[in-house]
């Protein structure tokens, strides 16, 4: 069963959304999860799917005095949504902002995660052509669990680059895996992956009473990369894009930023320089979880108990674990 998770505050641009993907029938999701960024549920929007509606109400119902875990003003809260998603019923679990739409004449999404998730082979040429001894029967095949699809129109641009103008933006075509040795600035607007790595999709504290904003996916990205180093976790990014119709304001961006630009030349060092003996996914998330908290720099310690109680919480959700690393 595959879902789609969707954080929004904003009811005009989650009508929207919901149309323009209803209208090209390319959403092939079975069910939706709205994880509203308001104290309660406020927005009534009209769902051609099964619609599960959360707010932050339903957060405290959920995670009681572990609440605090998920944030408040920031698309951050979007990982609650793969919490009830999972427990919906979801195996696979599609995330989009509100901003992203369909594609003229493209697939459907869901669809075309998957098949690029496994489109991926062993034996690889070393020329760019058929070389000799490349095997003709089999090639061997590497599924990936988790695809990060781009984008196309406006790019993924941080605060400074988004203020000037910039050309329609296309993505290279294609997908690869990525190298586990390499650390890659991941973005939350189009993502794919199985519900069995929940416990290593924890976005961090962001906005509302947190000193960062807007690195929520950035910094899961280190923490989701180092993890998947260490148990072995194939991860792609590519094609299938979206189009991305920006609905936040650059300016506003550039100051939301502002604090978390330094915090971020290191922060993914410090989560790199772990070293991680577990080869289990909800292992290794604790273990790493474990050495933030010795942190001295406030944040990051704040982060470790976060991210040990989300791997507390979404394990119980979780039948399958990572195999060993190699």
């Amino acid at each position: 069963m595959k879902a789609i998770v969707i954080p929004s505050n904003r009811a005009h641009c989650l009508d929207a959304f919901l149309a323009a993907w209803e209208k090209s029938g390319q959403a092939d999701w079975d069910f939706v999860v709205l994880s509203e960024d308001s104290d309660t549920r406020q927005m009534q929007p009209k769902c051609a799917w099964p619609l599960h509606h959360f707010s932050h109400a339903e957060v405290h119902e959920r995670l009681g005095d572990n609440a605090w875990i998920i944030s408040r003003g920031d698309s951050a809260r979007r990982c609650f949504g793969f919490l009830m998603a999972r427990e919906l019923g979801a195996d696979w679990i599609l995330t989009l902002d509100d901003d992203c739409y369909p594609r003229p004449n493209g697939r459907s999404i869901c669809t075309a995660h998957l098949e690029a998730m496994r489109s991926h082979v062993v034996c690889q040429p070393t020329a760019g052509c058929r070389t000799r001894g490349l095997p003709y029967r089999q090639l061997g095949q590497i599924t990936s669990q988790l695809n990060m699809g781009l984008w196309s129109n406006v790019a993924d641009l941080d605060g400074p680059q988004g203020l000037t103008p910039q050309p329609y933006f296309t993505p290279p075509a294609g997908n690869r895996l990525a190298d586990p040795r390499l650390r890659y600035p991941l973005c939350g607007m189009n993502v794919f992956f199985s519900a069995a790595l929940l416990p290593a999709l924890y976005f961090p504290l962001m906005g509302d009473g947190q000193p960062f904003r807007r690195f929520d996916d950035i910094w899961w990205g280190w923490i989701f990369q180092k993890v998947a180093e260490r148990c072995g976790i194939a991860w792609s990014f590519g094609e299938p894009w979206i189009e991305h119709v920006r609905a936040s304001d650059p300016f506003v961006n550039l100051v939301k930023e502002a604090p978390g630009i330094a915090a971020n030349e290191t922060i993914w060092e410090r989560i790199n320089s772990v070293a991680l003996a577990a080869g289990g996914l909800v292992d290794a998330v604790a273990e790493l979880a474990d050495d933030l908290m010795g942190d001295a720099d406030a944040y990051i310690s704040r982060l470790g108990r976060a991210l040990a109680i989300w791997a507390r919480v979404t394990s119980q959700a979780v039948t399958q674990e990572c195999r060993e690393a190699g």
